[in-house]
């Protein structure tokens, strides 16, 4: 349930990716999440303190190192985020990387409430599917891409805030999006048969919370 509340109020932030503010245009590297008419620093906040949360209950739950690594990845992208940095991607990272989320979540509560095979079952595992593959898959890693040659940019130019930080986050978004691919396998599996209990083991997380 917190993992899905987290998830509609991340997607606030889509319209920071989608129709940026001028200002954030001008500077996407160091301009304040806020501008005129929009505030969005307070989402950026608020995923912070899920993610702290998601790397406690990771490590209660004993959910492996794979979920605990992307609790602690994606704490520090968020963190480090604050300074301000990144506020144009940190919006597609926040905002519409989340659009997949729900679903799986949602479906993962109703097999919880019995209704495993029922048509919402079979529609929240449709849409997750449908949205992971579009965004995180095809468009994460588009997006990925060039985002790793203007991060590469920021460091050869000397104008980056913190080197350390910088090669952090190519290591994290390297990272997560690795996790991504891997998961996106497994759900093939699970879909045209061959499923692996990895396959059930990448949806178990999201289903306890």
């Amino acid at each position: 349930l917190v993992a899905v509340v987290h998830a509609f109020i991340s997607w606030r932030t889509i319209v920071g990716w989608v129709d940026p503010a001028p200002e954030i245009l001008a500077d996407p590297f160091y301009h304040a999440h806020d501008t005129p008419g929009r505030t969005l620093s307070v989402f950026f906040g608020i995923t912070t303190g899920y993610f702290l949360w998601d790397i406690i209950v990771s490590i209660y739950y004993g959910w492996g190192v794979a979920f605990i690594l992307h609790a602690f990845s994606s704490f520090g992208v968020f963190y480090f985020g604050l300074h301000p940095f990144l506020p144009l991607h940190g919006c597609f990272y926040l905002g519409v990387f989340e659009i997949s989320s729900p679903w799986l979540h949602l479906r993962g509560m109703i097999e919880q409430l019995g209704g495993t095979g029922g048509l919402l079952h079979t529609l929240t595992g449709a849409l997750f599917f449908a949205t992971f593959t579009a965004v995180r898959i095809v468009l994460g890693t588009y997006v990925s891409f060039f985002w790793w040659l203007d991060m590469i940019g920021l460091v050869q130019t000397g104008t980056a805030h913190s080197t350390p930080v910088v090669i952090y986050y190519l290591v994290a978004n390297g990272i997560l999006m690795l996790m991504q691919m891997y998961w996106f396998t497994e759900l093939l599996k699970a879909i045209f048969g061959g499923g692996s209990a990895a396959a059930e083991e990448a949806q178990k997380g999201d289903k306890q919370q």
